[in-house]
């Protein structure tokens, strides 16, 4: 599908920006682009690749915690919505509608 098309042609030109430079939102971009051709296991390698090399960030657990319940691995996102609460941020986290709403889709 012409769809498809320009998914693929958006993962080229995020793969080469994250070639030139790259970031954890590089990676996050890589992760969002492969996840909507539903090539998941890409899409999580890339996130696990950027908390490898940057540190467990809000931003990429949070990416990660999405992927998961839309492949429905809830129990995976529970780990991973754990793993937000160790965060130095963790209470402002906790208590962000963002986080209530996975809390409740992972454990529904």
């Amino acid at each position: 599908s012409s769809m498809l098309g320009y998914l693929n042609e958006a993962e080229n030109y995020a793969v080469k920006a994250h070639d030139i430079s790259p970031s954890p939102e590089s990676f996050r971009l890589i992760s969002c682009i492969t996840k909507e051709m539903g090539d998941y296991a890409r899409s999580e390698a890339s996130l696990m690749q950027a908390i490898s090399e940057y540190g467990k960030t809000e931003e990429l657990l949070f990416d990660l915690a999405n992927l998961f319940l839309s492949i429905n691995k809830k129990e995976k996102a529970l780990s991973v919505l754990s793993e937000l609460k160790t965060l130095p941020n963790s209470e402002e986290i906790m208590f962000s509608s963002k986080f209530l709403e996975l809390e409740k889709l992972a454990k529904g």
